[in-house]
């Protein structure tokens, strides 16, 4: 089997209210596809994740990683993620360079899975867990009203778990936090996502603060570059601590894991590497006896990866389900994941076991 070509393809949904958290602001839903062929009919699936360069992604694709893999055979995954990770050197180890890594090594695992008829969890090394929690993830800037509707209305719909955003002042954070737990009850698991958006003393008061609400973890409460507040920050409160979504490779990881940095690692399939690379990353954390909650907001080839790669881990623990408007999400796959007693069944059919609608496809492309 050979690799004829590689193929993306930039998807743009319109939503009616910009969504903001504390460093970022989004203004429409944004997924690039990319698809590689071969010679024996058997097309992959993947996604390059990221909301903002995503013209860069996919340029770097076509001229650097597309030349590179022609006629390749696209089962040596492993092989050829080397083979792009070095050619890259002087233009990657992080940032786009790596996210479009991770969208074609998604699409090669599905090829993978296709050609052998069997479900990408498999070829990560097997089954840990067929159903997986899911929790909720929403609750960007809003008045605290409306994010206690939110967070609520996630509940009625049967999530066990919610996140929500803060970051943005301490004290209204704080208030918002408290408000979140009294109405969703002492039963549900509460996240909340300061998306870097406080220094360490900020986040220590914070967490402090909030002690009392159970906050089952505190994402990101400083920025992903400075590991040294995050190991302050972990180090000093009683939450738990988890970051990630920011990080790329495990080489990137093995910083945060060997320093203690955080106690919940959180690679993205679609950033960080691919399905192979988070296996690693998984395992890293293993051997340091913290789980793994995978970053995946936003996407959707990307939350059906994370799922088998969640299946397939000993310390997976949640599968992020962003709940906020995506009509991606919605209208992608033929088949989109639903949420059954709070939890996600994972695909059964070879690869990673999805159908494309190709008329939303012509909708949505840019």
């Amino acid at each position: 089997m050979k690799i004829t070509d590689i193929e993306t393809i930039l998807l743009r949904a319109p939503i009616t209210e910009e969504l903001s958290d504390a460093s970022f602001d989004h203004k429409s839903r944004d997924e690039l596809l990319v698809k590689v062929h071969t010679d024996e009919g058997i097309t992959g699936i993947g996604e390059s994740g990221h909301y903002f360069a995503m013209g860069a992604i996919k340029s770097i694709i076509h001229e650097e990683f597309r030349p590179l893999l022609l006629h390749k055979d696209p089962l040596d995954v492993e092989k050829l993620w080397e083979d792009m990770y070095n050619y890259s050197f002087l233009f990657g180890r992080k940032g786009s360079a790596i996210i479009a890594i991770s969208g074609i090594e998604i699409a090669l695992m599905d090829i993978f899975g296709k050609k052998v008829g069997l479900p990408v969890y498999k070829l990560l090394g097997g089954e840990f867990r067929r159903r997986i929690k899911a929790y909720a993830s929403g609750g960007f800037r809003k008045s605290k009203e409306n994010l206690v509707e939110e967070m609520s209305r996630h509940v009625k719909n049967g999530f066990t778990a919610v996140k929500m955003k803060v970051g943005f002042d301490e004290d209204s954070d704080v208030e918002n936090v408290r408000s979140v737990r009294s109405a969703i009850g002492s039963n549900v698991d509460l996240i909340v996502d300061a998306n870097m958006g406080y220094t360490a003393k900020q986040a220590i008061r914070f967490s402090s603060a909030v002690e009392a609400c159970n906050v089952l973890w505190f994402e990101e409460p400083v920025s992903a570059d400075d590991v040294s507040s995050l190991v302050e920050v972990t180090k000093s409160i009683s939450i738990q601590t988890a970051a990630g979504e920011n990080e790329y490779t495990a080489r990137g990881f093995n910083t945060l894991i060997s320093n203690r940095a955080v106690d919940i690692v959180q690679p993205d399939v679609t950033r960080s590497g691919g399905l192979t690379e988070c296996k690693k990353i998984a395992s890293m954390a293993h051997l340091s006896n913290m789980l793994c909650t995978p970053h995946s907001w936003g996407n959707t080839i990307g939350l059906v990866a994370t799922a088998h790669l969640l299946a397939a881990v000993p310390n997976g623990y949640m599968l992020e389900f962003d709940q906020t408007e995506n009509p991606l999400r919605e209208e992608l796959l033929r088949k989109p994941f639903r949420l059954r007693d709070g939890v996600i069944e994972i695909p059964q059919s070879p690869g990673l076991g999805i159908e494309l609608d190709e008329d939303t496809i012509s909708r949505y492309k840019i």
